[in-house]
């Protein structure tokens, strides 16, 4: 039999699950426009930690419940496994989920950048730490992604709105790796807001991932 295209899968995934995607994105942008103006605020942990406004950080607020959940239906994928290293690589692929969760609230990337600037480690070709944090995290992910790609290539309607999650957060890092210093206060007031919401809709669509994914274990 022979594979299909990638746009065919990519079809064939809009047209089974189109009546969840449709509306869940046209919600997602909703929300991030909803938390940029009513947060006053991207970050939620560091905006509270420095006496932030009642709503501040939303936006991050939101991205954190969303990597939650698509964390938690990775265990779920766990009782299906066929054997005791697709199980455990579903059990560490959820605990990844969980500590982007609380890596998203409590913003720990931002802890250890500042560890790592004070101790003098050097730039990778100029950008933040918080890059190579996240780089680490997706060299994981990449690692649970080809030990798990039988199983995927199964699941394979969860790639569509896991394609758009790795779209939206490199759009996001582009929009990091921004010169900050050397925009206006009114620049850097578009591009903090959509490098966050794009971070958001990225977190956004792995919680759909998830819920494709809780789709294909209902019978039918």
């Amino acid at each position: 039999m022979a594979t299909p295209s990638p746009t065919a899968v990519f079809a064939d995934a809009w047209r089974r699950h189109r009546a969840l995607l449709l509306p869940a994105y046209i919600g997602g942008v909703f929300v991030c426009l909803v938390a940029a103006i009513a947060g006053d605020g991207l970050h939620y942990y560091v905006d509270f930690r420095d006496g932030g406004g009642r709503f501040r950080g939303l936006m991050s607020l939101a991205s954190g419940f969303c990597l939650m959940a698509f964390g938690w239906s990775l265990f779920e994928q766990s009782h299906d496994a066929r054997d005791w290293q697709e199980r455990l690589a579903w059990v560490a692929a959820g605990s990844l989920g969980v500590v982007l969760a609380f890596d998203e609230v409590a913003q720990f990337h931002e802890a250890i950048s500042h560890v790592l600037d004070r101790r003098g480690v050097p730039r990778l070709l100029g950008f933040d730490h918080d890059v190579l944090v996240f780089g680490l995290y997706a060299l994981i992910a990449l690692a649970l992604v080809w030990r798990l790609r039988h199983r995927l290539l199964e699941l394979r309607d969860a790639l569509l709105p896991a394609l758009i999650a790795v779209a939206c957060f490199v759009v996001s890092q582009a929009f990091d790796a921004l010169p900050w210093d050397a925009l206006s206060h009114d620049t850097q007031q578009w591009v903090g807001a959509c490098e966050e919401a794009f971070k958001c809709l990225g977190s956004w669509s792995l919680a759909l991932v998830g819920l494709v994914l809780s789709r294909s274990r209902m019978p039918r």
